[in-house]
């Protein structure tokens, strides 16, 4: 067989492959249109911050056609009662505190972005990137929840009596060389990634993470709830479970690899 029959048979095969891939590919994958609020860096230094919220004002734009791309990298201040957030200069960003509460709001309510979302073709979105934060807090820190879509958490060192941590759907939650009396997670189809993590009591409704990373998370209460069927297969060094049930259909399949009690709250 001569070598340009070969050729031709590649080009062929390949086609044939080609062909499935590009029937596949749905107009909800286009490319996302991108701006940057990534540049200048300042910050704002307060004191008695309790809690945290990120949220997104959006006005006009629909929620399907804007999203914002960022992360919050919390570490242990050297300051007591003193935090201090870095963040990014932007006309889209709003800091401030209100009471005990460190309020950070992106603010889509902007003419410019509601023309460049009107702009481009239906089934791409406009993606609100650079969106990176630092913050330096004590110890006195009670909660962190993030309303705003694809932005991921970050706590890294921190021994706190109580956290209560909330992220938008499909997020991620990360927690390295951290201890806690009290932990809380919620959310829904979460990515929680947790490296030499000690909890006292740990809280966790079933459905809310979707996918774990453990490595050295040690538990001495896991407070498990639901209000469906689920499955669990704990990565967890715990030694007590305690199930609670929040429907009356509710259902637990549980998978043990070490010893340890199971308690059913009535």
């Amino acid at each position: 067989m001569k070598r340009t029959t070969y050729i031709i048979i590649g080009l062929f095969v390949l086609g044939l492959l080609l062909i499935p891939i590009l029937l596949r590919t749905p107009a909800a994958e286009k490319t996302a249109h991108r701006l940057s609020m990534e540049g200048e860096r300042t910050e704002i230094e307060m004191a008695g911050i309790r809690h945290v919220k990120i949220v997104e004002k959006l006005g006009e734009i629909d929620k399907d056609d804007i999203g914002v791309l960022g992360k919050l990298d919390v570490q242990a201040s050297s300051f007591s009662d003193k935090s201090i957030l870095v963040y990014p200069k932007s006309k889209y960003l709003n800091v401030s505190q209100e009471g005990d509460c460190l309020l950070v709001e992106i603010n889509l309510d902007d003419k410019g972005l509601s023309q460049i979302t009107g702009e481009i073709e239906k089934g791409a979105r406009l993606v609100l990137g650079g969106l990176n934060m630092e913050l330096k807090t004590d110890s006195t820190l009670l909660s962190i929840e993030n309303r705003v879509s694809r932005v991921n958490i970050n706590v890294k060192k921190m021994n706190l009596d109580s956290l209560y941590l909330f992220n938008d759907e499909w997020q991620d939650i990360s927690l390295e060389s951290c201890s806690f009396r009290s932990l809380d997670i919620r959310g829904k189809k979460l990515s929680l990634k947790a490296n030499q993590v000690k909890a006292i009591n740990y809280y966790e409704e079933l459905g809310t993470i979707r996918s774990s990373e453990i490595s050295g998370f040690s538990v001495d209460n896991l407070y498990l709830s639901g209000k469906d069927s689920h499955r669990y297969r704990t990565g967890i060094n715990c030694k007590r479970i305690f199930w609670n049930p929040l429907a009356k259909d509710a259902e637990l399949e549980l998978t043990l690899r070490q010893k340890g009690e199971i308690i059913l709250n009535r």
